[in-house]
């Protein structure tokens, strides 16, 4: 007779959990409420701790609290969970009101599914509406020794290779995710976004897919048409030779920068390494106040992303062998900005309704004592710019200087104002195969006969889209679905079976989408845009409590008195519902006393001088959640 043995896994059913108990093997935690408040946040404890190989730890649901919901955000402190171990998963856990959620040290194999870290610690922003303050500035320059914790984390990770976070919120807080050290894991189908700084950060960390996320509008540092600063907020963040890792299909909208990438310290003393071999395909990194991508002293490839309404659309300053194929750039103030780079290509990408397209350029003398410059060559160099189509530009559309064999090959201009600024030094310039049909307003091309070019009569030259001084103030201010009706007609972040000139050039670089990754992407009924970037002291407003914010101001001349009235704009947004106005005080009169959530009314005060004001809402709708958490 055959005898089968049979191992069966066997867990601690419904345990009720201690303050800074360990679980060393399986658990099922009971579903409750456990207030833990903790004050360690270096890694040598938190209120719950979890210490082993291969076991599992279901919270079923549960909350661990640090501290109480009335508690400010920035005086909330220690440690949710830490872990340590070879192949611990985590699921179900619900963590509020630490500085740090969750904290895994050499815990290979890690998973963490399906759990919530959402308002826990964050920094009181002194940036106000009017002006900036510059203590809010972040620095992830250095992370050798933990100095990232002093901002906080949702989930911060070190030492754990093959890891997978897995369908996990994080919002209300500062920072999200944070891996330093971490190889070969996979970040999936998660949402960290209104964060007020980083969504994901990375740190000497290689060979990890981030895929099917949302990371949106992680960040601070700005007020809309007063100053654009990010304060270096991103969405992702990675650092300091981090290489060879995978971003696809992420939205990553309205962030600091969308993606920031900076090869980090080691580079900057010795000229060698950098954060390499990185791709990002398919990814929406729409609305930064700064850059769309910023990539520096690296050499990666950006296939099929969507970069909309950035002050830079990428800039890319001593990037190399860096690839910029099939983009979509519109709206921004310029689209790339490359300084000092060499051997880069910048092809089949579409340039619509910028101010700027390309500036390629170096400045005249670099630091003789920088070690990245005595130990590399850093021209401007060997840079392609072939292929592309500008369109509806102000111009002028590629600005060179000292700039030495740049190519300008096969590309269309189509209804462009200035097409080339050229300046000093630009030996071995090319200008070959080009295709022009532009506006008999613009300057002629350099080296080109009237016959070489199609001059439209009929076409005006485009409202200017953007300030020249960086504060972006589109023309038309289009939202929500107008945005995705004029901008992302032609852009898809996946292949198609078909068969175009864009599906045929991004197709050899696109990644297998994951099976059960979700479309992240804003849907056209989604409010979008810059205007949509409403930071305040705790950071970036969610949408999920009502507000009254304040819009364009006007002194308006009376004809029939030497008096004037001053009149405010204001915003009313939030979950759908209704609003009235319940009292005012020093206000004249408003242009309605109630209406729908979102909408718009005007206030006015005698005099064209506001003082002692004050215009107080009554919210009836939905369910809110504000900035605390309540």
């Amino acid at each position: 007779m055959l005898a089968i043995a049979v191992a069966v896994l066997t867990m601690n059913q419904d345990t009720v959990i201690n303050p800074g108990q360990t679980l060393t093997r399986s658990t099922v935690v009971k579903r409750q409420t456990y207030v833990f408040p903790n004050d360690n946040e270096v890694g040598s404890g938190a209120a719950v701790i979890i210490q082993g190989d291969d076991i599992t730890v279901d919270f079923s649901g549960a909350l661990l609290r640090g501290s109480s919901e009335a508690t400010e955000p920035d005086a909330r402190k220690g440690t949710g969970i830490y872990v340590e171990g070879k192949n611990v998963t985590i699921k179900n856990a619900n963590v509020r009101g630490y500085k740090i959620g969750l904290l895994a040290k050499n815990a290979p194999g890690l998973r963490v599914i399906d759990c919530d870290f959402s308002y826990n610690w964050k920094q009181r922003l002194l940036s106000t509406l009017e002006s900036e303050d510059g203590s809010d500035w972040m620095s992830y320059h250095q992370n050798e020794k933990d100095e990232w914790l002093r901002y906080g984390a949702a989930i911060y990770l070190r030492g754990c290779d093959g890891f997978e976070v897995r369908n996990c919120t994080a919002e209300g807080g500062q920072n999200g995710l944070m891996m330093t050290e971490c190889n070969g894991g996979l970040v999936w189908n998660n949402d960290f976004s209104f964060l007020s700084s980083l969504g994901i950060g990375m740190y000497r960390s290689s060979k990890n897919r981030i895929m099917h996320n949302n990371v949106d509008w992680c960040v601070r540092g700005y007020s809309h048409g007063v100053y654009n600063r990010g304060q270096d907020s991103a969405g992702i963040l990675i650092y300091e030779q981090s290489n060879d890792n995978v971003f696809a299909y992420n939205s990553v909208t309205h962030g600091g920068d969308g993606f920031f990438l900076w090869a980090g310290q080691t580079s900057m003393d010795t000229g060698k390494g950098g954060c390499n071999g990185n791709l990002l395909f398919g990814n929406d990194f729409s609305h930064a106040p700064t850059n769309g991508i910023e990539a520096t002293f690296s050499k990666n490839t950006f296939v099929n992303n969507l970069l909309l309404e950035c002050w830079h659309g990428i800039w890319a300053g001593y990037s190399w062998e860096t690839k910029v194929i099939g983009n979509t750039f519109g709206l921004n103030a310029e689209g790339i900005a490359w300084e000092h780079g060499q051997d880069n290509q910048i092809v089949y990408n579409i340039f619509d309704k910028d101010r700027n397209a390309i500036s390629v350029w170096q400045k005249d003398s670099e630091d003789p004592n920088w070690g990245y410059s005595k130990n590399r060559d850093t021209r401007s160099r060997n840079n392609t710019i072939a292929h592309n189509t500008f369109r509806d530009l102000v111009g002028p559309v590629i600005r060179a200087s000292r700039s030495f064999e740049l190519h300008v090959l096969n590309n269309t201009f189509m209804r462009t104002g200035l097409l080339f600024a050229t300046e000093k030094e630009l030996d071995g310039f090319k200008l070959e195969g080009n295709k022009y049909f532009l506006s008999q307003w613009h300057a002629r091309p350099l080296g080109l006969n009237d016959g070489e070019f199609v001059i439209d009569q009929k076409y005006a030259p485009p409202a200017t889209p953007m300030e020249p001084s960086g504060n972006l103030r589109p023309a038309a201010e289009a939202t929500g679905a107008e945005y995705l009706r004029q901008f992302q007609v032609g852009w898809s972040p996946f292949v198609t079976d078909s068969s175009s000139t864009q599906n045929d050039v991004v197709r050899p670089w696109a990644p297998a989408r994951l099976h059960g990754g979700k479309v992240p992407f804003l849907k056209p009924n989604e409010l979008r845009g810059r205007k949509y970037v409403l930071v305040d002291e705790w950071g970036p407003y969610d949408f999920k409590y009502p507000i009254l914010w304040p819009r364009s101001t006007a002194n308006i001349k009376r004809k029939e008195s030497s008096g004037s009235l001053l009149e405010q704009h204001f915003e009313v947004l939030g979950p759908k519902g209704k609003w009235r106005v319940a009292q005012t005080r020093g206000v004249s009169s408003v242009s309605a006393y109630s209406g729908t959530v979102p909408g718009t009314f005007v206030a006015r005060v005698e005099g064209g001088q506001a003082s002692d004001v004050l215009i107080e809402l009554e919210y009836t709708g939905g369910a809110t959640t504000d900035d605390r958490g309540v």
